[in-house]
Protein backbone atom coordinates (compact mmCIF):
# COMPACT_ATOMS: atom_id res chain seq x y z
CA UNK A 1 0.00 0.00 0.00
CA UNK A 2 1.16 3.12 -0.43
CA UNK A 3 1.18 4.51 3.36
CA UNK A 4 3.57 1.01 3.58
CA UNK A 5 6.11 3.25 1.47
CA UNK A 6 6.49 5.90 4.59
CA UNK A 7 7.03 3.35 6.55
CA UNK A 8 9.76 1.70 5.07
CA UNK A 9 11.95 4.62 4.22
CA UNK A 10 11.45 5.63 7.77
CA UNK A 11 13.10 1.99 8.71
CA UNK A 12 15.84 2.37 6.83
CA UNK A 13 16.72 5.52 7.51
CA UNK A 14 16.84 4.98 11.06
CA UNK A 15 18.86 1.55 10.41
CA UNK A 16 21.60 2.81 7.15
CA UNK A 17 23.22 6.01 5.95
CA UNK A 18 21.50 7.21 2.64
CA UNK A 19 24.12 8.42 0.40
CA UNK A 20 21.19 9.07 -2.12
CA UNK A 21 17.26 9.47 -1.98
CA UNK A 22 15.14 10.39 -5.14
CA UNK A 23 11.55 9.88 -5.48
CA UNK A 24 10.98 9.19 -9.19
CA UNK A 25 7.01 10.52 -8.80
CA UNK A 26 8.51 14.20 -8.55
CA UNK A 27 9.78 13.91 -11.93
CA UNK A 28 6.36 13.70 -13.33
CA UNK A 29 4.47 16.96 -13.94
CA UNK A 30 1.12 17.38 -12.94
CA UNK A 31 -0.51 16.04 -15.98
CA UNK A 32 1.99 13.25 -16.59
CA UNK A 33 1.68 9.53 -15.34
CA UNK A 34 4.32 6.87 -15.49
CA UNK A 35 7.22 5.49 -13.39
CA UNK A 36 6.97 5.93 -10.17
CA UNK A 37 9.49 4.51 -6.88
CA UNK A 38 11.18 5.67 -4.44
CA UNK A 39 15.14 5.14 -4.90
CA UNK A 40 17.58 5.01 -2.01
CA UNK A 41 21.62 4.26 -1.74
CA UNK A 42 22.80 3.29 1.14
CA UNK A 43 25.61 2.35 3.09
CA UNK A 44 26.05 0.28 6.79
CA UNK A 45 26.42 2.42 9.77
CA UNK A 46 29.94 2.44 10.74
CA UNK A 47 29.22 1.36 14.33
CA UNK A 48 28.29 -2.16 12.70
CA UNK A 49 31.41 -2.62 10.85
CA UNK A 50 33.44 -2.78 13.96
CA UNK A 51 31.68 -6.40 14.15
CA UNK A 52 33.10 -9.47 12.65
CA UNK A 53 29.91 -9.68 10.71
CA UNK A 54 29.80 -6.63 9.01
CA UNK A 55 33.70 -6.30 9.06
CA UNK A 56 34.97 -4.66 5.65
CA UNK A 57 31.37 -3.66 4.20
CA UNK A 58 32.07 -0.01 5.57
CA UNK A 59 32.23 1.07 1.64
CA UNK A 60 29.97 -1.09 -0.24
CA UNK A 61 26.59 0.86 -1.27
CA UNK A 62 23.06 -1.11 -1.75
CA UNK A 63 20.11 0.21 -4.35
CA UNK A 64 16.69 -0.08 -2.55
CA UNK A 65 13.87 0.33 -4.50
CA UNK A 66 10.60 0.87 -2.67
CA UNK A 67 7.08 0.99 -4.40
CA UNK A 68 3.58 -0.97 -3.88
CA UNK A 69 2.96 -3.85 -5.91
CA UNK A 70 0.73 -1.92 -8.52
CA UNK A 71 4.10 0.57 -8.85
CA UNK A 72 6.27 -2.58 -9.41
CA UNK A 73 3.36 -3.81 -11.74
CA UNK A 74 3.83 -0.78 -13.89
CA UNK A 75 7.79 -0.85 -13.75
CA UNK A 76 7.94 -5.17 -14.95
CA UNK A 77 5.51 -3.95 -17.67
CA UNK A 78 7.45 -1.52 -19.03
CA UNK A 79 10.95 -3.06 -18.32
CA UNK A 80 9.36 -6.05 -20.37
CA UNK A 81 8.03 -4.15 -23.43
CA UNK A 82 11.35 -2.45 -23.45
CA UNK A 83 10.52 0.99 -23.31
CA UNK A 84 12.53 3.76 -21.74
CA UNK A 85 12.00 7.63 -21.47
CA UNK A 86 14.09 9.07 -23.78
CA UNK A 87 12.66 6.75 -26.40
CA UNK A 88 10.44 8.26 -29.48
CA UNK A 89 6.95 6.12 -29.54
CA UNK A 90 4.34 6.60 -31.60
CA UNK A 91 1.68 8.50 -30.23
CA UNK A 92 -0.93 6.16 -29.95
CA UNK A 93 1.28 3.66 -27.88
CA UNK A 94 2.01 6.70 -25.75
CA UNK A 95 -1.28 7.58 -25.07
CA UNK A 96 -1.47 3.64 -23.78
CA UNK A 97 1.36 3.67 -21.68
CA UNK A 98 0.07 6.93 -20.01
CA UNK A 99 -3.45 5.49 -19.66
CA UNK A 100 -2.31 2.50 -17.86
CA UNK A 101 -0.66 4.61 -15.59
CA UNK A 102 -3.12 6.56 -14.52
CA UNK A 103 -5.19 3.38 -14.33
CA UNK A 104 -2.96 2.01 -12.03
CA UNK A 105 -2.00 5.24 -9.85
CA UNK A 106 -5.95 5.08 -9.59
CA UNK A 107 -6.09 2.30 -8.37
CA UNK A 108 -3.25 2.41 -6.00
CA UNK A 109 -5.49 4.84 -4.25
CA UNK A 110 -8.18 3.50 -4.51
CA UNK A 111 -6.38 0.74 -2.46
CA UNK A 112 -5.27 2.58 0.38
CA UNK A 113 -8.74 4.29 0.98
CA UNK A 114 -10.12 0.58 1.24
CA UNK A 115 -7.61 -0.10 3.75
CA UNK A 116 -7.77 3.18 5.17
CA UNK A 117 -12.17 2.85 5.38
CA UNK A 118 -11.56 -0.67 6.99
CA UNK A 119 -9.28 0.38 9.47
CA UNK A 120 -11.33 3.12 10.66
CA UNK A 121 -14.57 0.67 10.60
CA UNK A 122 -12.52 -1.49 12.84
CA UNK A 123 -11.38 1.36 15.23
CA UNK A 124 -15.42 2.46 15.57
CA UNK A 125 -16.54 -0.79 16.73
CA UNK A 126 -13.35 -0.98 19.20
CA UNK A 127 -14.49 1.88 20.31
CA UNK A 128 -18.06 2.02 20.62
CA UNK A 129 -18.52 -2.24 21.93
CA UNK A 130 -16.11 -0.65 24.57
CA UNK A 131 -18.31 1.78 25.09
CA UNK A 132 -21.18 -0.46 25.71
CA UNK A 133 -19.18 -2.95 27.03
CA UNK A 134 -20.53 -5.90 24.25
CA UNK A 135 -18.66 -6.36 21.11
CA UNK A 136 -21.45 -4.74 18.59
CA UNK A 137 -20.66 -5.95 15.44
CA UNK A 138 -23.69 -8.19 13.94
CA UNK A 139 -22.08 -9.37 10.23
CA UNK A 140 -19.30 -11.42 9.74
CA UNK A 141 -16.30 -10.67 7.42
CA UNK A 142 -12.78 -10.58 8.04
CA UNK A 143 -13.04 -6.35 9.31
CA UNK A 144 -15.46 -7.48 11.98
CA UNK A 145 -13.06 -10.90 12.66
CA UNK A 146 -10.33 -8.63 13.49
CA UNK A 147 -12.20 -6.02 15.50
CA UNK A 148 -13.28 -8.72 17.93
CA UNK A 149 -9.77 -10.08 18.08
CA UNK A 150 -8.87 -6.63 18.96
CA UNK A 151 -11.54 -6.02 21.65
CA UNK A 152 -11.31 -9.19 23.36
CA UNK A 153 -7.10 -10.07 22.83
CA UNK A 154 -5.93 -7.09 22.28
CA UNK A 155 -2.96 -7.78 24.56
CA UNK A 156 -1.92 -9.83 21.57
CA UNK A 157 -0.14 -9.79 18.30
CA UNK A 158 -2.31 -10.30 14.80
CA UNK A 159 -1.92 -12.33 12.38
CA UNK A 160 -3.44 -11.46 9.03
CA UNK A 161 -2.66 -14.66 7.20
CA UNK A 162 -3.82 -16.90 10.59
CA UNK A 163 -6.91 -14.76 10.89
CA UNK A 164 -7.67 -15.05 7.04
CA UNK A 165 -7.64 -18.92 7.03
CA UNK A 166 -9.18 -18.79 10.37
CA UNK A 167 -12.18 -17.41 8.92
CA UNK A 168 -12.62 -19.87 6.29
CA UNK A 169 -13.00 -22.15 8.99
CA UNK A 170 -15.39 -20.24 10.36
CA UNK A 171 -17.63 -19.97 7.61
CA UNK A 172 -17.07 -23.57 6.49
CA UNK A 173 -18.25 -24.72 10.30
CA UNK A 174 -21.34 -22.30 9.69
CA UNK A 175 -20.67 -20.40 12.85
CA UNK A 176 -21.90 -16.69 13.20
CA UNK A 177 -20.71 -13.78 14.32
CA UNK A 178 -22.96 -14.35 17.46
CA UNK A 179 -21.69 -17.73 17.71
CA UNK A 180 -17.82 -16.03 18.13
CA UNK A 181 -18.95 -13.44 20.71
CA UNK A 182 -20.29 -16.23 23.04
CA UNK A 183 -16.61 -18.25 22.51
CA UNK A 184 -14.53 -15.60 22.98
CA UNK A 185 -16.52 -14.18 25.93
CA UNK A 186 -16.32 -18.01 27.63
CA UNK A 187 -12.65 -18.49 26.69
CA UNK A 188 -10.98 -14.46 28.15
CA UNK A 189 -11.49 -15.63 31.98
CA UNK A 190 -9.12 -17.82 31.28
CA UNK A 191 -6.34 -16.55 28.87
CA UNK A 192 -3.57 -16.50 31.92
CA UNK A 193 -4.21 -20.32 32.36
CA UNK A 194 -3.44 -20.70 28.49
CA UNK A 195 -0.56 -18.72 28.25
CA UNK A 196 1.42 -20.28 31.63
CA UNK A 197 0.46 -24.03 30.26
CA UNK A 198 2.19 -22.61 26.30
CA UNK A 199 5.88 -23.10 25.97
CA UNK A 200 5.85 -19.62 23.69
CA UNK A 201 4.20 -17.20 26.23
CA UNK A 202 3.69 -14.91 23.11
CA UNK A 203 1.06 -16.63 21.03
CA UNK A 204 -1.04 -14.45 18.54
CA UNK A 205 -4.43 -13.05 19.18
CA UNK A 206 -6.28 -15.82 16.83
CA UNK A 207 -4.53 -18.54 18.91
CA UNK A 208 -7.16 -17.70 21.51
CA UNK A 209 -10.10 -18.17 19.59
CA UNK A 210 -9.26 -21.07 18.09
CA UNK A 211 -8.75 -22.22 21.56
CA UNK A 212 -12.45 -21.14 22.32
CA UNK A 213 -13.55 -22.98 18.94
CA UNK A 214 -11.84 -25.96 19.91
CA UNK A 215 -13.18 -25.99 23.25
CA UNK A 216 -17.20 -24.82 22.83
CA UNK A 217 -18.48 -25.08 19.26
CA UNK A 218 -18.75 -28.95 19.06
CA UNK A 219 -18.70 -28.73 15.53
CA UNK A 220 -15.67 -27.47 15.24
CA UNK A 221 -12.80 -30.16 14.62
CA UNK A 222 -9.79 -29.62 16.88
CA UNK A 223 -6.16 -30.64 15.09
CA UNK A 224 -4.03 -30.55 17.29
CA UNK A 225 -0.22 -31.88 18.61
CA UNK A 226 -0.84 -33.54 22.18
CA UNK A 227 1.03 -30.27 24.18
CA UNK A 228 -2.55 -28.32 22.79
CA UNK A 229 -4.91 -31.25 23.42
CA UNK A 230 -3.88 -30.87 26.84
CA UNK A 231 -4.33 -27.30 27.24
CA UNK A 232 -7.70 -27.95 25.90
CA UNK A 233 -8.69 -31.06 28.42
CA UNK A 234 -7.28 -28.82 30.94
CA UNK A 235 -9.23 -25.37 30.46
CA UNK A 236 -12.65 -27.74 29.66
CA UNK A 237 -12.09 -28.98 32.80
CA UNK A 238 -11.83 -25.36 34.75
CA UNK A 239 -14.67 -23.94 32.63
CA UNK A 240 -17.34 -27.21 33.68
CA UNK A 241 -15.55 -26.50 37.50
CA UNK A 242 -16.47 -23.12 37.60
CA UNK A 243 -19.81 -23.37 36.13
CA UNK A 244 -20.74 -26.61 37.60
CA UNK A 245 -22.73 -24.67 40.26
CA UNK A 246 -24.68 -22.07 38.53
CA UNK A 247 -27.89 -22.36 37.22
Amino acid sequence: FQDDIEKVNKIIEENFIIEESENKSNKLEDNEFGYRSNHLIIKVKDSWCVTPNYKGLENIKVELQIRTVLMHTWAAIEHKLGYKNNQELPKNLKRKLYLMSAQLENADMQFQEIKDAAEDFQHITVEESKRIGKFTADKLNIDTLQALLEFYFHKYENNMEMEIAMLDQIIKNNLSIENLIEYAEKITPYINDIVSRLTNNRPSRINFLKYALEIFAPQFPIIANEKRKEIIKAIKNLYQKNNKFKS
